[in-house]
């Protein structure tokens, strides 16, 4: 069945072994996919094979199929690569090879990228039945499919250390994993104890530049567990290996081992120290935690150093009966801390103080907060000389609400020089200021900018250009196949411009982009009905997906591209997507845009509740469906509804009230779709619910409060 379509139907009158059956009848197909009509590209050159693909055993003890190429692939190649017996498969495309890989695999000097199908469900010496179907492509398109047998041959010689976490204790194992390795060379080496202060507070602890600070303290020939082809998990003491306890320190462990003609190596960087330490670093105060990692008690009379910027030593103490230690400086952050070393007679750690786990930062900190900003949109960005420059001026607080009845200065300036208008203005009701200026022929041409200040404060600005230019003399087209895509597909667009008097704009160059933003889904045959999780949607960056490649017209004035829709994380309901094709008229761009919709997930949840405040003791009443965005098809399966009680927190910090948000969650079940569900209500607060498609991954979330009678 390698090759053909497999119909998988279950009647309604077949039953199981308990004697139910299916309340409907349900068909599948399989492998249909290895059948899907390919419409070929007539305007693309065939694709030649010049190199057989090969099967290598990659060092992290995992087979790949490796298959050159004279360019980059282009699209979806997993769609017309095909396996016989292997299901799972992720493609590492667009590797170049250099002179020296090119000529250890034998390619031709044609061939100066690769790709590596790698699976886990590839064994040692198997064989392997695969197939390039046609349409594959990259600058040209495979016109007919290739078939080929492959066939592994052992594991790769390889070391493999478990994870990068650098820090043990002096008393602990090394853990590793090997493939066929029955000897390797240990090779371990510390950072000099006079070298410890340097590397902590000038390179910051980066393990990268470690070798700069290293001698060698011993190395040993050891003896490995190994069966043939098998990856064994391998262990160690240091202890062990240097007859005795290693000093406390930076150690850098390599393991050396030969495959065939060629000497490999794997190394780690361990940090080596009984000593925990933790930080809370404030404006004036650094709040230092000490203690030892093999029993969680406090660290008595350790000696603690807080160093800063060159190595300054910013301040000392002992450690008290709890660990404890408190530095205080009315300068402190400003000096900007780098490091805290902590010793003992036997002992030294130190702590890195360049990524904070928490919010704010030291900049944060230090920084004022902005209570007002201004967003200041000019009618154009480029005007001529002798003609009006107009913008319009929004002012928002940090809780992005609009600022009504507000002094603020607007200045226009040039970017480096005098003023030309500066005057103070009055927010209207909506916190907006309509600003215009009429420039004569004493303005210079060159790039001016407006600011909006309160005081001295600058709360925005924006670049303005006076330039004598000529108007544009092209006009873009953007021609997209539909108007709503799944992510994951191709967004097959052409792009055309011609000159204003008609003739194509041939061979001119440009940009194209493309831009997302989340928005709710809404279809007005399910009123009432949310199809957006709200809370993944506070989680979540602006940036769902970036595109920009640079294009050039054919002589035609025209181009066909196909643009990748790749999300980089979850989306709460849909994505409305900008396509923004620029073409350069000289030096001039000219831009034009088209919106599309993408829909992230096949079928989507919609979420209704029976109002959102409940007296303690009422029943929850809600209904829960399950549709196909496309065309609002109503799809029956169980979904999972999860109920989150919503508590805020008061915290004080560096003079600031802060509200933080926690949700707990106090109840789950499962609920069909389409119909309605009830859940109990219980403590009288503020709660979410959120209701999920675990099979198709989509979310949908309500909020509602109980109180007291």
């Amino acid at each position: 069945v390698y090759k053909s379509v497999v119909e998988l139907n279950i009647d309604t009158e077949i039953p199981n072994i308990n004697g139910g059956t299916l309340a409907k009848s349900f068909s599948a197909s399989f492998n249909s996919k290895k059948n899907k009509t390919v419409t070929l590209n007539d305007k693309k050159e065939p694709m030649q094979i010049t190199d057989k693909p090969q099967m290598v055993a990659l060092d992290s003890g995992e087979f790949a199929i490796r298959l050159f190429f004279d360019d980059t692939l282009e699209g979806t190649p997993e769609n017309f690569i095909y396996i016989d017996g292997i299901e799972n498969f992720k493609i590492d495309r667009d590797n170049y090879m250099d002179y020296k890989m090119r000529k250890k695999f034998g390619i031709s000097s044609n061939n100066y990228y690769y790709c590596d199908i790698v699976s886990p469900e590839f064994k040692p010496n198997s064989t392997y039945h695969l197939t390039l179907k046609k349409g594959l492509k990259n600058y040209k398109e495979l016109k007919e499919d290739k078939e080929y047998i492959l066939k592994s041959a052992d594991r790769a010689k390889s070391i493999m250390f478990e994870d990068d976490k650098p820090y043990i204790s002096s008393h602990g194992e090394l853990g590793f994993s090997s493939i066929n390795v029955d000897t390797a060379t240990i090779v371990v080496q510390r950072v000099l104890d006079d070298n410890l202060r340097y590397f902590v507070n000038f390179k910051n602890a980066n393990k990268d530049v470690v070798d700069d600070y290293l001698e060698e303290v011993f190395s040993k020939e050891i003896k490995l567990n190994s069966r043939k082809n098998k990856i064994v998990k391998q262990k160690f003491k240091l202890t062990e290996l240097n007859d005795g306890d290693l000093p406390f320190g930076i150690y850098k462990i390599t393991l050396r081992y030969n495959d065939k003609k060629e000497e490999k190596a794997q190394s780690k960087i361990l940090f080596l120290s009984n000593i925990g330490i933790s930080a809370n670093i404030s404006k004036t105060q650094a709040f230092i935690h000490t203690m030892k990692l093999d029993s969680a008690k406090p660290l008595v009379s350790a000696m603690v150093y807080l160093y800063g910027a060159n190595n300054q030593l910013l301040g000392s103490a002992k450690s008290d009966k709890y660990g404890m230690v408190v530095i205080e400086d009315d300068k402190l952050l400003s000096q900007k801390p780098t490091g805290i070393i902590v010793q003992t007679k036997k002992d030294t750690n130190f702590l890195a103080l360049t990524s904070p786990i928490s919010s704010p930062t030291p900049d944060d900190i230090l920084s004022e907060p902005q209570k007002f900003r201004a967003n200041i949109y000019p009618q154009s960005k480029i005007v001529r000389p002798n003609s009006k420059i107009n913008a319009l001026i929004t002012i928002k607080d940090r809780d992005f609400i609009s600022a009504n009845k507000l002094p603020i200065k607007i200045t226009l300036r040039q970017r480096y020089g005098k003023v030309l208008k500066e005057k103070v203005y009055h927010t209207d009701e909506y916190g907006l200021i309509d600003f215009g200026y009429q420039l004569d022929n004493n303005d210079k041409t060159g790039n001016y900018v407006i600011t909006a200040s309160i005081g001295d404060k600058e709360i925005g600005s924006a670049p303005i250009k006076v330039e004598a230019f000529m108007p544009p003399k092209i006009e873009n087209s953007i021609q997209i196949a539909k108007d709503n895509y799944y992510t994951g597909e191709l967004i097959e667009a052409n792009i055309s411009s011609h000159y204003l008097f008609g003739t194509p704009a041939s061979y001119l160059s440009g940009k194209i982009k493309l831009s997302t933003k989340p928005i709710d889904f809404i279809d007005s045959r399910y009123k009432n009905y949310t199809f957006t999780n709200h809370e993944i949607d506070k989680s979540n960056t602006q940036t769902y997906i970036e595109y920009e490649d640079d294009i050039k017209l054919d002589n035609r004035g025209q181009i066909d591209v196909a643009i990748p829709t790749i999300v980089k994380q979850k989306v709460p309901s849909i994505l409305e997507a900008m396509v923004e094709a620029t073409i350069m008229d000289d030096t001039q761009p000219v831009t034009s845009y088209k919106k599309v919709k993408l829909y992230p997930y096949k079928e989507m949840v919609g979420l209704k509740i029976d109002g959102n405040h409940f007296e303690k003791g009422q029943n929850l009443t809600g209904k829960a469906i399950l549709i196909d965005p496309r065309n609002g098809e109503l799809i029956d399966r169980e979904l999972y509804a999860v109920i989150k009680k919503v508590e805020w927190h008061y915290s004080y910090s560096d003079g600031n009230s802060n509200w933080e948000q926690e949700s707990k969650v106090v109840s789950n079940f499962k609920i069909k779709s389409n119909e309605i569900f009830h859940a109990k209500s219980s403590e009288n607060g503020n709660y979410i619910i959120e209701v999920y498609d675990r099979f198709g991954g989509h979310s949908a979330s309500s909020s509602f409060d109980i109180w007291w009678q």
